[in-house]
């Protein structure tokens, strides 16, 4: 799953609200990540401002190129130079051991194609789907998003939810719908 085009380019044209959504959906990311590096949880705060400040930097030069997953490379770039920056000055107070099981991890993620990258894309994908679940919480209740998980991942038939949930089985579609349509206009927010 894919940074919005219009999320990006809200973002590049300083809109507090676009800036505002990419800091909750990103911070989170880019924290675990950086602790995931052994970063102190002394240092994690202002590091992962650092990785938001180097992003916020340089947004106006991201191109996106059209291809899924453009932005999240980039992001994960702009990440790792700025951990390797940090361990670069922590280095003289980290033992060689650790220093180079750091080094083999950064250039493991520079790999587009390695496990940690792998892991780095599902992760960032699972950041931002809660994100749009958060959302759709605060905007259904608990019942028509119970029906509509129901219905799409657990592909119960209508009329055992209908029958289940107590509800005529035209709820049981409108329920659905609902949460769907409202499910895509955040993709179009969030996602490629």
């Amino acid at each position: 799953m894919d940074t919005s085009h219009n999320l990006l380019r809200n973002a590049k044209e300083s809109h507090s609200d676009a800036w505002n959504r990419f800091v909750r959906v990103y911070t989170p990311l880019i924290s675990r990540w950086l602790t995931r590096f052994g970063v102190a949880a002394s240092d994690l705060p202002d590091l992962t401002q650092e990785v938001l400040l180097a992003a916020a930097t340089d947004l106006n030069k991201f191109e996106h190129s059209g291809r899924p997953g453009a932005f999240r490379t980039w992001l994960r770039t702009v990440a790792l130079h700025r951990c390797r920056r940090h361990w670069r000055q922590q280095q003289r107070n980290v033992s060689v051991a650790r220093s180079d099981s750091i080094s083999q991890q950064l250039s493991e993620l520079a790999d587009a194609n390695s496990e940690l990258t792998v892991l780095w894309n599902l992760e960032h994908d699972a950041f931002v789907l809660r994100g749009m679940f958060e959302i759709l919480e605060r905007e259904f209740d608990k019942q028509t998003l119970a029906v509509f998980f129901r219905l799409t991942l657990y592909e119960q038939k209508p009329a055992v939810v209908a029958k289940q949930e107590r509800l005529p089985i035209g709820r049981v579609y409108k329920s659905k719908y609902r949460v769907m349509a409202r499910l895509r206009q955040l993709a179009g927010k969030f996602l490629d």
